[in-house]
């Protein structure tokens, strides 16, 4: 099987991980609704994520064609230069999270829901790169993602949609016209294998990014990724 859809995924909310993100202390007025919205979010919460091994079948240094699909960035290209397959991937929090978020008109209730839907996203994401480890066993991987940087912009999410295919829409995610997703907690990517460490976040300048995973380096496009 090279497509994989996983919806069994466990999920349990780290109570102490996410009163101390929100800043609810003990004494807190709003620790004991929390406590109780937390234990009906939990209650329907179903991420799920789908991955599927793909090839590539030309790359010209500005576009790389994926079984057939067309994905224009030089990033991407010059990442993908000595690898001949990819793992495409949806991750989600799951529309059940999000129909019970759209439920509440308290702002302060969206807000709690909306960091139990990123926790959730989170866990699919660990299931995803579990599975996938175990059952292709894979060495070290980077991952790039449609939208996270100018050179691979938002547009391309459409491109990236007919790649996962059909079967992605297991998962209940939905691209609107102006290419956001439909749970907003969910991902897609693509990892590939790669001895280089590559992160998004290298030829991002945005610092005040609440999920940077490494520091800006200003000078890594010119040296790497800028056209001769």
């Amino acid at each position: 099987m090279t497509e994989t859809f996983l919806d069994a995924i466990q999920f349990q909310p780290d109570f102490e991980a996410l009163t101390r993100r929100l800043h609810l202390r003990p004494g807190n007025p709003n620790l004991e609704d929390f406590t109780i919205f937390l234990e009906e979010l939990a209650e329907v919460a179903r991420p799920k994520a789908f991955y599927k091994l793909a090839f590539i079948e030309a790359n010209d240094s500005s576009s790389v064609l994926i079984e057939g699909i067309r994905f224009d960035s030089r990033v991407l290209c010059v990442n993908l230069a000595d690898v001949h397959r990819v793992f495409v991937y949806l991750a989600t929090c799951g529309q059940e999270l999000a129909e019970k978020r759209a439920e509440e008109k308290d702002i302060l209730r969206q807000f709690l829901a909306d960091t139990v839907m990123e926790a959730a996203l989170q866990a699919a994401m660990v299931a995803l790169k579990e599975d996938l480890r175990s059952r292709f066993q894979v060495g070290k991987t980077s991952t790039m993602n449609p939208g996270s940087l100018p050179d691979w912009p938002i547009t391309q999410q459409q491109p990236f949609f007919e790649l996962l295919g059909a079967a992605a829409n297991r998962t209940g995610v939905s691209l609107t016209e102006s290419m956001l997703m439909v749970p907003a907690k969910s991902t897609t990517g693509l990892f590939f294998e790669t001895e280089s460490d590559f992160i998004n976040c290298q030829l991002c300048p945005r610092q005040t990014c609440p999920n940077r995973r490494a520091g800006f380096k200003p000078d890594l496009f010119d040296s790497k990724y800028k056209p001769a």
